[in-house]
């Protein structure tokens, strides 16, 4: 009979080396940053997607306000132009509400003394008005004329600045005519 003989080869025995766990550990490291960043981009996403709907529906209340002012006689059709031949402010202005003011009208030199708002919700679930104060909201109205006397092309632009990301512009075209 022949005896086999074995003999254990180093290899078998050993373990995983420091350098190779210090090389699973950046592997792992680097996944675990990557995920966190991924989390911090949808959360900024969030906050922008919320001051976008904002921005959006503050730019079309100012069109439905021009609007508006022209079909209750508030405003001539002379005054429905930027200053200083109409009433709308020119350039960027901060987004002034409406208030029981019944001289009030949004967006022109007879706007209340008070931000507009949003309401929200805080974590116990109340409400909140949460003001859109300048110069981080600010709204621009431009009117201009068109070929035809009896039309006038209005743009609404809501300017919000988020600090350390910057500007975002969004607006919303319509057309207003001098009769309803």
């Amino acid at each position: 009979m022949k005896k086999l003989f074995c003999r254990k080869s180093a290899v078998e025995d050993k373990g995983f080396t420091l350098v190779e766990v210090l090389i699973a550990m950046v592997i792992m490291t680097v996944g675990l940053l990557m995920v966190l960043a991924l989390f911090a981009k949808g959360l900024s996403a969030t906050q922008f997607a919320q001051q976008d709907m904002i921005a959006k529906q503050k730019a079309r209340e100012q069109l439905e306000a021009i609007y508006a002012s022209r079909n209750d006689s508030r405003v001539t059709w002379a005054n429905i132009q930027n200053t200083p031949a109409g009433i709308y402010m020119t350039g960027y202005n901060p987004l002034y509400a409406v208030t029981d003011s019944s001289t009030d009208i949004m967006g022109t030199t007879f706007h209340g003394a008070a931000f507009d708002s949003f309401v929200s919700r805080t974590g116990s679930g109340a409400f909140v008005p949460v003001f859109l104060t300048s110069p981080q909201w600010q709204r621009q109205v431009l009117i201009t004329n068109t070929l035809d006397p009896n039309l006038r092309q209005i743009t609404v632009s809501v300017q919000v600045i988020t600090p350390g990301l910057g500007v975002r512009t969004y607006s919303v075209n319509g057309e207003i005519a001098n009769a309803q």
